[in-house]
């Protein structure tokens, strides 16, 4: 039995699209049909969106405290570490190692989570967590907030586009 005859055989029992079989929720005598193929794309879809949560959860543990009770700082650029290189031929990421004081005096030190900073030698403002001082970002939009709004952005697409994918009806894939 192919799919068109399967998918009239079970309208005619009066079990519709509400059963799923419109939205490809079965699979019809093992085959793989179209709606196999559509929970495989929904699988990579909701891995997409889950893998986009994860980073938003991730960089907005460390965010977060850090603007809720963070402590202003001036930091000076002390040297450069490189990043990997996504492959043979491009340059490496440069990511600055910043120092700075808290108000007790002690040094402390952290290297920068975006590339691109000011050069050696140059002040630029720090923000910290008082109570674990390795923990510290250069005071900008693009350190505090780039990889959070990369992370939801990816998250909404790949989410979104489960939801829109599931709305498709099946018979529109094949």
């Amino acid at each position: 039995m192919d799919a068109p005859e399967a998918l009239e055989s079970v309208q005619s029992q009066g079990i519709g699209d509400d059963a799923g079989v419109g939205y490809g929720l079965i699979e019809v005598d093992g085959d793989l049909e179209p709606g196999s193929m559509r929970w495989i794309m929904a699988l990579v879809l909701a891995v997409a969106g889950g893998a986009g949560l994860v980073g938003l959860t991730l960089t907005l543990r460390v965010t977060l405290p850090l603007v809720a009770r963070g402590r202003p700082a001036v930091g000076v650029v002390k040297a450069f570490a490189q990043g990997e290189s996504a492959d043979s031929e491009s340059q490496p990421a440069r990511y600055a190692v910043v120092q700075f004081h808290s108000p007790d005096g002690q040094e402390h030190s952290f290297r920068s989570n975006v590339g691109g900073e000011p050069g050696i030698g140059e002040k630029v403002d720090v923000i910290y967590d008082p109570r674990e001082p390795s923990v510290a970002r250069v005071n900008t939009w693009k350190a505090l907030w780039l990889g959070s709004v990369l992370a939801g952005v990816f998250a909404l697409i790949g989410l979104g586009s489960l939801v829109m994918f599931l709305r498709v009806p099946a018979s529109a894939w094949t």
